[in-house]
């Protein structure tokens, strides 16, 4: 039964061609093999534009990013909001408001500046003198 199944899919496959989404999903490895290779994705696009595939660049590029996310979350290397924080330094002599502060920095995302000169270093341009608080 299961292979009378299998002959029906196939033969329906072969009517049927696929989206042009599957398409590109089907040849995502040669494309990526390519990039690798040094090849820009405009010029992979025109060699695949060229032998028929009627998808524009920017529908290429969407189904590569959709392709690209779709595999992101098998692979928690990449999936940053999975990956684990920094292990903290938890002996017993250590400072436990410096762990607790250094996990909580591991745990913010986005970019934070720390800045490390005084207000008037950085706004008058003068390093020797200390900000006056009044």
């Amino acid at each position: 039964m299961t292979t009378h199944l299998k002959n029906t899919i196939r033969s329906k496959r072969a009517l049927h061609p696929p989206t042009k989404a599957g398409v590109v999903r089907s040849l995502i490895p040669e494309i990526e093999d390519a990039r690798m290779a040094g090849y820009p994705l405009k010029t992979i696009w025109t060699w695949l534009h060229d032998d028929g595939l009627d998808v524009s660049y920017a529908l290429l590029c969407t189904y590569l990013n959709k392709a690209r996310k779709q595999r992101l979350p098998n692979n928690p290397a990449h999936n940053r909001r999975s990956a684990q924080p920094e292990a903290v330094n938890t002996a017993p002599d250590s400072d436990s408001l410096l762990n607790r502060m250094r996990q909580h920095e591991t745990a913010r995302s986005g970019f934070h500046y720390h800045g490390t000169q005084e207000l008037d270093a950085l706004i008058r341009g003068n390093p020797d003198k200390k900000s006056e608080k009044g």
